[in-house]
């Protein structure tokens, strides 16, 4: 086997890699939606109840932040899988396609699937999906929080706890513009690739 085989070896193992990763990690963001929005339906239910109707409003707002931080919680796990998956992706666009380009002296990359989604009609409604679900999801976490500090003690436990999942949304809210900025650099870098002929 010689220099060129051995490398080519290399970077099949290296896509291989990479597929195997992406479909782990969007099935991990899967389950954890999953049990995510399961445990919020709970809660709900909860509320909405007449058999457990809940009265104390202490027990009400600690209710709230529980459901404002199983929001939070699953934002920050779904970012992770869904930016691990883009790291991925980047990886196999910019760093490995080149490489099986040059080796195999072709004129254009044969990855095709991360172009094809990009031009195809599909990309706009998924992007804009995205984001109207992001801001849905951290306007109703914030009403959800507000609800609960309105309904706190003053300083109690629980008003301490419902500032603290406050904190915690508004960082979820700081990834989730830092996690689109990358996701727009990625287009980005992918759309000057393309014009340059590399992918």
């Amino acid at each position: 086997m010689d220099v060129t085989e051995m490398e080519f070896q290399i970077i099949i193992k290296e896509l291989d890699h990479a597929d195997r990763q992406i479909e782990s990690y969007m099935d991990l963001q899967t389950k954890i939606l999953g049990v995510v929005f399961t445990f919020l339906g709970v809660i709900l239910g909860l509320l909405l109840s007449k058999v457990t109707k809940v009265e104390n409003p202490q027990d009400l707002a600690k209710l709230l932040i529980v459901a404002s931080a199983l929001g939070s919680f699953g934002v920050l796990q779904s970012t992770i899988a869904y930016g691990s998956v883009i790291g991925y992706i980047y990886g196999k666009v910019h760093l490995i396609a080149p490489r099986l380009v040059k080796l195999l002296d072709l004129k254009e990359t044969p990855l095709l699937a991360v172009r094809a989604f990009r031009e195809s009609p599909a990309m706009r409604p998924v992007l804009l999906s995205t984001g109207v679900l992001a801001v849905g999801i951290s306007a109703l976490n914030a009403g959800v929080l507000w609800s609960a500090l309105r309904v706190a003690a003053s300083g109690s436990l629980t008003q301490y706890l419902a500032v603290g999942a406050s904190t915690l949304l508004a960082a979820v809210l700081v990834i989730q513009v830092q996690m689109a900025l990358a996701m727009r650099s990625v287009g980005v870098a992918s759309r000057k690739d393309q014009k340059a002929g590399k992918v």
